[in-house]
């Protein structure tokens, strides 16, 4: 699975966080407990691997540098989330969050001023 798999696999499952650590599965929290996916142990470079391969040059660079670092990623029309990237003693891990959109809340908190905002703003 690829990083985009496993976090719509987050969503599908109505998951908060995912929890990505070299020598361990994939883990979600769901409903505050940390949970298993039924997949094989990941090792270090499959992790490093997820990270690299979303990244841009600058963020590769800084996390090489740093190891770590912060970013977002967004798995297209479905959810945005905040991630950090980081090496453990096991090597690579990543922790990703759910994000909610901005978006969504406008519309679901003030839908008339959404509806209002989208007829100035087309496609905001």
């Amino acid at each position: 699975m690829d990083l985009t798999e496993l976090l719509a696999f987050v969503v599908k499952n109505k998951a908060s966080d995912l929890h990505l650590s070299s020598g361990l599965p994939p883990m979600i929290r769901v409903h505050g407990d940390i949970k298993r996916i039924n997949l094989p142990a990941m090792e270090h470079k499959a992790v490093h691997g997820m990270i690299y391969d979303n990244r841009n040059d600058g963020q590769r660079k800084f996390y090489d540098e740093n190891l770590e670092c912060d970013f977002s990623f967004a798995v297209p029309n479905l959810v945005r989330f905040r991630v950090d990237a980081f090496v453990q003693n096991r090597g690579a891990g990543v922790f990703g969050a759910a994000t909610v959109s901005r978006r969504i809340f406008w519309v679901q908190a003030f839908p008339a001023l959404a509806a209002l905002a989208l007829l100035h703003y087309p496609g905001a």
